[in-house]
């Protein structure tokens, strides 16, 4: 997986194209949504979202078929068994590899019972004819984030402020976001990203397999930036878990100048926060811990499994309006803690 670091840019917005595409023919109505927020990596996996509603007035057991071209001679064919039910939307968190030169997406749904296509489209993966680009290539000199959660504090202008360094030379920054329903179930969808960040997600929105996935893929080797913020992570939670840190009472912290100015922000004078108590877990492996003048733990980074995950304790967008110029440089500085190795303990 790519080692980078980020450095402060200003480049254009860059655009993206991601949506879905319906073909009106009774009884199906089929949505497909691919990628992070439309941003993949060539055979790679990953993650393909199908939404399958019907007039159908009986139960329908079916067999749904992604194919697209994974490499140079290769076309890679997923196939799921489902069961329709009248008047209830399905939603199949599916995974996939396409090339590079990728241009097709086909999805067939077929009776199981009869063996029979009863619908199926193909999907222009680049947009030559509608001019409207479903997926954007994301390359080894690129750094991908996946975001679920909110977007404050001035994230979702990260890649136009941004930009990847690397062995291999200068990247782009791209951040593709994913509500709660449409996170993988698989730990393999969350493969093409570099970093997910989960910021103040409501925990109740997500299912037991699409919690399980994420912690699988942080024990594999997978990157995470969590923000608690307003919505506490139950103990029981798997994420919780496998965190290297207990989140324990929320209390009032002060940030000091000199750890404002640490993390990227404007010193000068201390900022007051709410947020969690972290506690390292006696077993804890951790590199990274940023503490307030009251010894309370303010951004700690530590390892899981394979995997590393940093916790930031208080939700930066609560800070004063003066800080928001630097949102830049303090994701930054937070994000490069958790990808970069680092000696110290």
């Amino acid at each position: 997986m790519l080692r980078v670091c980020l450095v402060l840019l200003a480049f254009p917005a860059l655009v993206i194209g991601a949506g879905s595409q319906e073909k009106d023919e009774d009884p199906f109505n089929v949505d497909f949504f691919c990628g992070w927020g439309g941003y993949y990596r060539p055979m790679e996996w990953t993650p393909v979202e199908i939404g399958i509603s019907s007039t159908l007035t009986e139960p329908f057991a079916g067999l749904i078929t992604v194919s697209a071209q994974q490499d140079g001679l290769n076309t890679m064919n997923v196939n799921h068994e489902f069961v329709l039910t009248p008047d209830i939307p399905l939603h199949l968190p599916l995974v996939t590899k396409f090339a590079f030169t990728a241009d097709k997406c086909s999805v067939r749904l077929v009776d199981k019972d009869q063996g029979r296509t009863q619908w199926s489209q193909e999907y222009e993966l680049w947009g030559m004819e509608t001019n409207n680009r479903f997926i954007t290539v994301v390359n080894e000199n690129d750094l991908l984030i996946g975001l679920i959660g909110s977007g404050k504090f001035g994230l979702l202008r990260l890649p136009k402020q941004s930009k990847c360094m690397s062995h291999r030379g200068q990247g782009g920054v791209f951040l593709g976001d994913k509500l709660p329903r449409m996170v993988p179930w698989d730990w393999t969808g969350f493969v093409p990203l570099d970093l997910l960040i989960l910021y103040d997600p409501d925990w109740n929105l997500f299912n037991s397999q699409q919690i399980k996935a994420i912690a699988q893929w942080i024990s594999n080797g997978g990157k995470l930036l969590l923000i608690p913020s307003s919505h506490p992570l139950a103990a029981a939670n798997p994420i919780a878990q496998m965190l290297p840190f207990e989140l324990q009472d929320v209390k009032q912290m002060t940030v000091p100048s000199e750890i404002l100015e640490k993390l990227g922000l404007v010193g000068g004078q201390a900022e007051t926060v709410t947020g969690w108590s972290i506690v390292p877990k006696s077993e804890a492996h951790f590199f990274q811990f940023e503490a307030s003048d009251e010894n309370k733990c303010l951004f700690a980074v530590g390892y899981s499994g394979f995997g590393r995950v940093g916790v930031l304790a208080f939700d930066p967008a609560a800070m004063s309006d003066r800080q928001r110029d630097n949102s830049a440089s303090f994701w930054i500085h937070c994000i490069k803690q958790v990808l970069e190795y680092s000696d110290s303990l």
